[in-house]
């Protein structure tokens, strides 16, 4: 493929393509429909479900500090924010009853549902929610979180920089009771899905004035929250129990019981949920090829990928020809079947799919559609790159070293596979680069604009919000701290043209026009995806096992329970079911 000299300018088709989000249905989620009608529904004490949840030392009921997927989703039973991710990733309004967003695309004014309280019957009002968001941003908290999902608010960053004490009356106003207007620092297009992160919800602050920032999520019983849950019992690293709040602004849950219980990994949920013990378990490693045949199973495609770095600041990879050469000699195909089993899906793509502006039509280096590679083509650019890098042959070739963390066995073997793929295609011995996740976490820092950074290493990325917005600019952005393979910051010979798309991400991030925003989010990601500013090696999917009498519980690309969905959610009569 020749040198890239220009970028193809962002233009909008005749047709826009609408994406759709996939939402895997795992049972109808409408408690009324008259087919269900005929289910025998058990007496309510009856219904009590059973979900678990993994040991871990991150675990926090804290909203401002959840930061792992079992926080997260025990979190959002308890709490709730202005907004919400309905079923298909859409913002759904929760608190807020409706918003406006100013001409200039600075100022969004949220006017709260009438009524509304937390848990312990307390009115809950724009004050508790201004106090909820400069919370998460004091430096005193420490979210680690807050920076990234609300740093596009004004003054944010003056504020954890402890320039300023407060963003209220600042960048935060509360007119009325029931309405507050927050201003950003730029024009947001994806804000909004942004304020669906946790860090975003709502707390009581006489709560954490009465036990403090640290412990008041041992109280939660007593109040502190507004989502359709409130605690009934909580012992840490065991079990969490909750109980629908009678005080929920939205239908109530139609479960009596929701029982969080501990486990130390999937395995362990895996058994339990064979013991009848468990309504529900992911299904990982060894346990997926029988258990995917199964008829309690379920797979869905999530917004999380595996994906291989290359530092452009350092040789060979500062060359577009070697690093399309080495991307395309990749069969992922093989790698995913022999390390994952078939587990993982293989993929190309940058926006993984189930997110808004997934491209299905994407194609690989230099016009590459399939997921296998392409050696010829590989082979034929492997050779461009050595003659434009004044190498006569691969002995003049820098050593290369692929980094990833020691006690993954998955990703190791992928490393072994596509060090033999190397190999069998070009001649070249790469070598493996073991570190802890530590070491390897400061070998990926030190690596930002540094020449003599890490080569390539392994990296996971996890959708915080469905907006493409969240990989591309977050990722990919100019000066932003994530890139640290340097990508548009190198001396690679169309850096300017990296440049140019750093740019064109800004401005499309900013666009308020959504269809417009996607077919060009779809144009940026297919000329990074040329450029191989990442290695794409699969999307995980999610796994799951679920007792058949459990109603209305329906999986996103997310893996999250939207909160009103709690109001479909109910146990049948059917059987098998947990401690029945």
């Amino acid at each position: 493929m020749p040198l890239l000299t220009s970028l193809k300018p962002l233009a909008l088709p005749a047709i826009i393509c609408q994406v759709a989000l996939l939402s895997l249905l795992i049972v109808g989620c409408d408690p009324n429909n008259s087919s269900q009608a005929a289910v025998p529904h058990p007496p309510g004490a009856n219904q009590v479900l059973y979900y678990p949840v993994l040991q871990s030392t991150t675990f926090t009921l804290d909203p401002a500090l959840a930061n792992d997927a079992d926080s997260i989703r025990v979190v959002d039973t308890l709490f709730t924010g202005l907004v919400a991710l309905d079923d298909k990733l859409h913002v759904h309004p929760q608190l807020a009853d409706y918003w406006e967003q100013s001409d200039d695309g600075l100022t969004w004014t949220f006017h709260l549902k009438p009524s509304l309280l937390f848990s312990d019957g307390t009115p809950l009002t724009s004050y508790d929610v201004a106090y909820s968001i400069d919370r998460a941003l004091q430096p005193a908290t420490k979210s680690p979180t807050a920076l990234i999902f609300l740093s596009m608010i004004k003054d944010a960053d003056k504020l954890l920089g402890g320039q300023i004490t407060t963003l209220i009356n600042d960048s935060i106003q509360t007119p009325d009771d029931n309405t507050i207007m927050i201003s950003t620092n730029k024009p947001a297009a994806y804000f909004l899905e942004a304020l669906t992160y946790p860090c975003s919800y709502v707390v009581e602050k006489k709560s954490i004035d009465k036990y403090g920032n640290d412990k008041f999520t041992n109280h939660l019983g007593a109040g502190g929250g507004a989502g359709p849950f409130v605690m009934k019992g909580y012992v840490p690293q065991q079990s969490i129990n909750l109980v629908p709040n009678p005080d929920y602004y939205d239908p109530q849950p139609r479960l009596q019981k929701l029982i969080f219980s501990f486990y130390k990994d999937t395995y362990a949920t895996y058994q339990a949920y064979q013991n009848n013990q468990l309504d529900f378990t992911e299904v990982n490693g060894a346990l997926f090829p029988t258990s995917k045949l199964r008829t309690d199973f379920s797979r869905q495609p999530v917004l999380e990928t595996v994906n291989f770095a290359l530092n452009y600041a350092t040789k060979p990879f500062d060359n577009i020809h070697l690093r399309q050469a080495f991307a395309l000699a990749i069969d992922k195909d093989s790698i995913v079947h022999t390390v994952t089993k078939g587990k993982m899906i293989a993929t190309n793509h940058i926006i993984p799919q189930g997110m808004p502006g997934y491209n299905p039509n994407l194609t690989g280096p230099d016009g590459v559609r399939e997921t296998h590679g392409d050696l010829t083509k590989a082979r034929e650019l492997f050779w461009i790159g050595l003659q434009e890098e004044g190498w006569s042959g691969i002995s003049q070739m820098p050593l290369i070293k692929i980094s990833y963390p020691a006690d993954s066995k998955d990703v190791e073997n992928a490393v072994i596979s596509i060090i033999d793929m190397w190999h069998s295609a070009f001649g070249i011995t790469a070598i493996k680069n073991p570190l802890s996740d530590q070491d390897l976490a400061n070998g990926i820092t030190q690596s930002y604009r540094n020449r003599e950074g890490l080569q390539m290493w392994h990296t996971v990325w996890r959708a915080d919000y469905p907006d493409p917005q969240d990989i591309l600019e977050s990722q990919f952005g100019l000066n932003e701290p994530a890139n640290a393979f340097n990508y548009g910051y190198n001396q690679a010979a169309n850096v300017s043209i990296q440049q140019k798309v750093q740019q064109l991400i800004a401005q499309t991030s900013a666009d308020q026009n959504a269809q417009v925003r996607m077919v060009n989010y779809q144009m940026l990601e297919q000329q990074l995806v040329d450029d191989v500013a990442w290695v794409p090696l699969w999307q995980r999917t999610g796994n799951y096992l679920l007792k058949s009498c459990v109603q209305g519980l329906s999986f996103n690309a997310l893996e999250i329970i939207p909160p009103d969905d709690w109001a479909n959610i109910y146990l049948s009569a059917q059987q098998p079911c947990a401690h029945s």
